[in-house]
């Protein structure tokens, strides 16, 4: 008997284990009644569970989509899934928000501890025991955002700061006074709303000494104006882990010396593959096990249809 379900998986990122598909295909196919597939099969009767990352193309994928019975996108990031062909869905697509969420927030809180608190062990004894570093308990800060990496951020940091402040108008918070912030971290989605929201304009607008810090998209920043910025305001400082065109040239941003760049790692640890099969594994086998109602219900969170706001997936 043939099985019900074709599971495929579009594309596989750089970072991940030569033999990811293996075992991938070892935890899918263990569900029973489904096949990995490296190719769409020519038997019509047969369902696609679709896979695809931040690397896939939509506009390239020849599938029949009346076969497509569910989605799943396992990253934070959606901005390669058009917002039409969300709305159009007639299948749920689960996004891996989770996945990734402690890792982001890792980075970013590394980069805040490095930049205020950054010590050298000393050989030999200092008798003045001198320290020169500011602390975080006296900065304000605000967070972009406030999904699940701004969730955390906030919580972590809310007992260290003098205050913490959210911009998410999406979820009510509308406040913007960029002036009164020492520290500015970005944690949301890219969309027509966000693109290139940090800009000339905005940064006219920040501390001469602001630290920025972008985990999130790329697109939220016009990298020119925060170029100039930087070196027009000598005390402020930037850590980058996104770009707007990825790969990126950092030899132009190398003479920088208040800019530090890193190659989009901050989702990327030691059990990534491992939390990427646990979570397509886990979410392939409650869409063949439950009710439909039970499994919309189970993802609530993550089921992308539910982030569109008007014209907007937020």
């Amino acid at each position: 008997m043939k099985n019900q379900y074709c599971f495929y998986r579009t594309t596989i990122s750089p970072y991940q284990a030569d033999d990811f598909a293996k075992q991938e295909r070892a935890s899918v196919e263990a569900i029973g009644n489904i096949d990995y597939c490296y190719t769409i099969p020519d038997d019509n009767d047969q369902k696609i569970i679709l896979v695809t990352n931040s690397l896939t193309k939509m506009d390239s994928l020849q599938l029949d989509w009346k076969r497509v019975v569910l989605h799943i996108h396992p990253n934070s990031g959606y901005d390669n899934l058009p917002y039409s062909y969300v709305k159009n869905a007639s299948y749920p697509i689960i996004t891996g928000n989770p996945i990734r969420a402690q890792a982001v927030s890792n980075y970013i809180l590394s980069a805040i501890f490095k930049y205020f608190t950054t010590f050298n062990s000393q050989s030999n004894w200092d008798p003045k025991r001198h320290w020169q570093h500011d602390l975080i308990f006296e900065k304000k800060i605000l967070i972009f955002g406030l999904g699940h990496i701004g969730k955390i951020l906030r919580q972590a940091l809310a007992p260290l700061a003098l205050s913490v402040a959210i911009y998410d108008p999406f979820k009510g918070y509308t406040q913007l006074a960029p002036n009164e912030y020492n520290v500015i971290l970005l944690a949301q989605g890219l969309n027509p709303s966000s693109a290139n929201f940090i800009n000339k304009d905005f940064l006219g607008q920040c501390k001469d000494d602001l630290l920025l810090i972008n985990a999130a998209r790329g697109g939220l920043i016009v990298l020119d104006d925060l170029i100039i910025f930087l070196r027009q305001n000598p005390r402020a400082y930037a850590f980058l882990d996104v770009f707007p065109t990825e790969p990126a040239n950092f030899s132009t941003l190398q003479a920088i010396e208040n800019l530090s760049t890193t190659s989009h790692i901050a989702g990327v640890y030691n059990g990534l593959d491992i939390a990427i099969l646990k979570f397509v594994t886990e979410v392939t086998r409650f869409f063949i096990t439950e009710k439909p109602k039970t499994f919309l219900s189970r993802y609530n969170n993550i089921h992308l249809q539910n982030k569109i706001v008007g014209d907007l997936l937020v």
